[in-house]
């Protein structure tokens, strides 16, 4: 609902006739309504600017909504703004703290689009320069999505909402799953060069790198799952998608990755590690 100044005005005028709901309108008499605006003054200037009367003030209630909601009430307010006041000075604009949450909103998604680009593009630089290897770089590349992937696809089949909190969410993720990934690919860079075999060196790096990638995953899961336990209800969601994020990132990099290597990299010029040492 909406209150301004005509409603203060309103309620003025039915208390000073015994509060008759038959009273509850703009009076007639523009001395009385100047009257009424006197005796309301330090109401009415929450709503008005009674210094030149340029700016008028209509607040506006509304139930907590999500941003998507929120854009298209907006859309309309503007929109019928525009068609009730077509042909004169008038203009109206937006505020609040529904409006600035709304923007807030954007600028989180946004920032977040440009953020990712920038740190995959980054990652894959160094994947690249580590390991000298487009090949294995570009594979790198495919567990560290898996886990962002899968923390927005939970967020949209559950009805979490993207804000601060749980966009912080997505950047644990990242660097959970680039950790395990570089700490797989150097390992299995150095077995292959040494062996010259895909099974034999996959088998050497489980065995080198594998017992302390569960460890310290494991160990990092159960300390974000505690958040659920909490009653604020973004640590709740920060500490059950970090968790989710750290195991997808696990399991992408012990059984997506491994895989990916065997099926795709006999396809490349067996010398293509070996030339990079």
């Amino acid at each position: 609902y909406t209150i301004s100044a005509v409603d203060v005005l309103k309620e003025m005028n039915m208390s000073f006739n015994g509060e008759d709901r038959l009273h509850y309108r703009i009076p007639d008499s523009p001395e009385l309504i100047t009257q009424l605006s006197l005796l309301s003054s330090e109401i009415i200037e929450s709503y008005i600017d009674v210094y030149d009367f340029s700016i008028a003030r209509i607040h506006c209630r509304l139930k907590s909504i999500d941003s998507i909601t929120m854009q298209k009430i907006s859309t309309d307010i503007e929109r019928a703004a525009a068609d009730i006041f077509s042909g004169s000075d008038i203009t109206v604009t937006l505020t609040g703290t529904m409006n600035l949450y709304m923007n807030a909103s954007d600028y989180v998604v946004d920032s977040q689009i440009m953020g990712f680009a920038i740190a995959l593009g980054t990652i894959f630089l160094f994947l690249l320069a580590m390991l000298r290897s487009l090949p294995l770089a570009l594979l790198g590349m495919v567990p560290n999505l898996l886990p962002i992937s899968l923390i927005f696809g939970c967020m949209g089949w559950f009805g979490i909402k993207l804000d601060v909190a749980t966009a912080i969410t997505s950047s644990v993720a990242l660097g959970l799953a680039v950790n395990d990934t570089i700490h797989f690919l150097s390992r299995f860079r150095v077995s292959y060069e040494k062996f010259q075999d895909f099974d034999k060196a996959l088998e050497q790096t489980f065995f080198d790198v594998g017992k302390p990638i569960i460890i310290t995953t494991a160990i990092l899961a159960i300390g974000f799952f505690i958040g659920t336990l909490a009653t604020f209800k973004p640590i709740v969601y920060f500490g059950l998608l970090s968790g989710v994020a750290a195991c997808s990132a696990l399991l992408a990099d012990l059984i997506l990755l491994p895989a990916l290597i065997r099926v795709f990299l006999p396809e490349v010029k067996p010398r293509v590690l070996a030339e990079a040492a």
